[in-house]
């Protein structure tokens, strides 16, 4: 059995998007980190309310999307799941619903990608922000690849079958 390139390079793009995303969520949590550490040092000559409270991004750059916390590990696990799910279905499930299903997926995480690079930007986390942009290019280009691949599906091809 010949495995489709579409879909092959489909799963690839999700495999390495998933890596990416755990690697950026881990560079963040060490910024986040080092930024309530730099808080707490800043704090001793100021007043108390600085030393207790732990750094938390609010208001227009805050992380929370629909009153979810979007860094929380468990959070973060969940997405990592899906991805790899997705990424498996793509190779596995030879219907163009998944197709359509991972074009959608890949869409909404693009735009989640970039909301991210915005906000590192405007953070000044270059590491970070590098990170979500490639992350929003995969997501982009994943999101090309099933579309194609469930237009090539829908027209008969026998590559995509």
């Amino acid at each position: 059995m010949t495995r489709d390139p579409i879909r092959v390079a489909l799963a690839l793009l999700l495999f390495v998007s998933a890596a990416l995303f755990v690697a950026g969520s881990i560079v963040e949590h060490g910024h986040t980190t080092t930024n309530e550490k730099n808080t707490e040092k800043t704090g001793e000559t100021g007043t108390e309310a600085t030393e207790s409270t732990p750094h938390v991004e609010t208001g227009k750059g805050s992380e929370r999307i629909f009153g979810l916390d979007l860094e929380r590990p468990g959070i973060v696990a969940i997405a990592t799941v899906l991805t790899l799910a997705l990424a498996a279905t793509a190779l596995l499930w030879r219907d163009r619903k998944a197709l359509m299903l991972i074009l959608l997926f890949a869409i909404a995480f693009a735009v989640l990608d970039v909301r991210e690079a915005v906000h590192q930007n405007s953070e000044g986390r270059t590491s970070v922000l590098a990170i979500a942009s490639v992350l929003a290019a995969i997501h982009v280009i994943a999101a090309g690849v099933s579309g194609a691949g469930a237009v090539r599906r829908s027209r008969g091809s026998p590559l995509a079958s």
